[in-house]
């Protein structure tokens, strides 16, 4: 039991060997005469104590011998679940960076060494890891071989083996993921050590598979929406530039042709229709520019304080003369208020807002422009009692191409990019946009611009 107790608490076979010594010769001092003395007068008691010494290094054998079975077995139990916890896990990651550091992760917890998960694109390379402990550029040719060969190489492989780390290669389906990078500096991986490792890197692998292949189909997706919304939005510009131009021609043909015969008030209509026309042109053209500054990458914006009074008289000036029996009211505050940003690109997205309620509303209707200031912001607010807007389309409306899910797009007059482009513009100012029905029976847009901020005021 004393040899038992010690194999088990020292985990050593040759602890329990000395410790079977031990109590022989003390069980001899203690129990057998001549007691308290190491001589044996009987030599009967030879032979106990040689069945003895069998009987308690067999003991310390077996006994060693379940503790190392009793220890692989809570091994391989607590890699067993490691693995199911994992693979579990891997189900709900849905990037390649996630699935890279969480499996990064796992295997340094279980191996206690440094880690490299290398993995190649088309696109750009990403190494997620401790970096430091080797320079993965400088491998590039033994990384290619590994991957070509589908070899594990490195540290005491047949393939590179003066390296002080071993190279695991990615693999799936669609071709070479990249390499896992294992510090061997402080030693060799053990047989179970690399089991774990190749049984990590196969769900790893259909991890990453999944994961790209979701990413391509997403892509797909948005490239079959990005040709429909292509369509529509030539379909759209084609027939918006077509109906003005059309009127264009027909007026100034009827005026070139029958301008002695047509009286002075009939002259007035058709140029006020020319005048009109014109001007919708100018706006749809001017839309477009901003549409395409936006989407441009290197699309810079000017900031620098307005005066909110300068922006409003503009927007009051280019949109009057389209108000027709509508109406358009402005409020504010008596002192002067600045806004920081670009006054031509602010002035357009008033202009397209107040546009947009005079066309979407009934006759009759009351828009409202309102600005004000809090220690944040500086707040605009474009609202109408003109009968607003179903509840599913508010969500989209800025979206561009709003009348894109009617039947027959061609009907539409307009092409629904004025406040795409708002969107765009205030939020290339850090602001935000937003509409919704208000209780007035309308529409409500509004939008914030944040206020100059004290450390750009000491710049200038």
């Amino acid at each position: 039991m004393g040899i038992m107790i010690i194999i088990v608490e020292t985990k050593k076979l040759w602890y329990g060997l000395i410790s079977s010594l031990f109590f022989v010769i003390l069980f001899n001092f203690l129990f057998i005469e001549p007691r308290y003395t190491f001589l044996i007068s009987d030599k009967n008691y030879f032979v106990s104590i040689l069945i003895f010494i069998i009987v308690s290094f067999i003991i310390s054998s077996l006994t060693s011998r379940l503790q190392f079975h009793i220890n692989t077995s809570l091994q391989n139990q607590s890699k067993m679940e490691m693995l199911y916890e994992m693979s579990n896990r891997l189900l709900y990651i849905h990037s390649v960076e996630s699935i890279a550091n969480y499996e990064m992760k796992n295997l340094q917890k279980y191996l206690n060494k440094k880690i490299i998960v290398f993995l190649q694109n088309k696109e750009n390379n990403q190494s997620f890891g401790v970096e430091n402990f080797i320079n993965v550029e400088k491998y590039k040719d033994e990384i290619n071989f590994c991957l070509n060969s589908s070899k594990i190489c490195g540290y005491k492989e047949n393939d590179f083996p003066d390296l002080s780390f071993k190279i695991f290669p990615l693999k799936s389906n669609k071709g070479n993921l990249g390499v896992l990078l294992v510090d061997c500096s402080t030693g060799n991986l053990t047989e179970n050590e690399r089991q774990f490792i190749l049984t990590v890197l196969f769900h790893m692998d259909i991890a990453l598979e999944r994961e790209i292949l979701s990413e391509e189909e997403q892509k797909i997706v948005v490239e079959m929406e990005n040709e429909k919304f292509k369509t529509a939005l030539l379909r759209s510009i084609s027939h918006d530039i077509r109906s003005p131009l059309t009127s264009l021609s027909t007026g100034s043909s009827l005026l070139l042709d029958n301008f002695d015969k047509l009286d002075d008030e009939t002259k007035k209509l058709i140029l006020t229709d020319i005048n009109t026309e014109t001007l919708y042109l100018s706006a749809f053209v001017e839309n477009l520019l901003n549409l395409t500054k936006i989407d441009s990458k290197n699309f810079v914006i000017q900031k620098k304080q307005e005066v909110i009074d300068d922006i409003v008289s503009e927007v009051v000036s280019r949109t009057s003369k389209k108000l027709g029996n509508k109406t358009l009211a402005v409020k504010g505050i008596e002192e002067i208020l600045f806004v920081y940003g670009d006054a031509q690109l602010i002035s357009q997205v008033l202009v397209n807002l107040v546009d947009n309620a005079i066309k979407h509303t009934r006759d009759n209707t009351k828009i409202t422009l309102t600005y004000y200031q809090d220690d944040l912001y500086t707040w605009f607010e474009v609202s109408d009692n003109g009968g607003g807007i179903e509840k599913e389309k508010i969500a989209g409306i800025f979206d561009g191409l709003l009348e894109k899910k009617a039947l027959n797009p061609d009907k539409n007059r307009r092409s629904g990019l004025g406040l795409s482009i708002c969107k765009g513009i205030v939020e290339a100012h850090s602001g935000k946009i937003k509409a919704f029905n208000n209780d007035i029976g309308g529409m409500t847009v509004t939008f914030n611009l944040p206020l100059k901020k004290d450390r750009e005021k000491k710049n200038e």
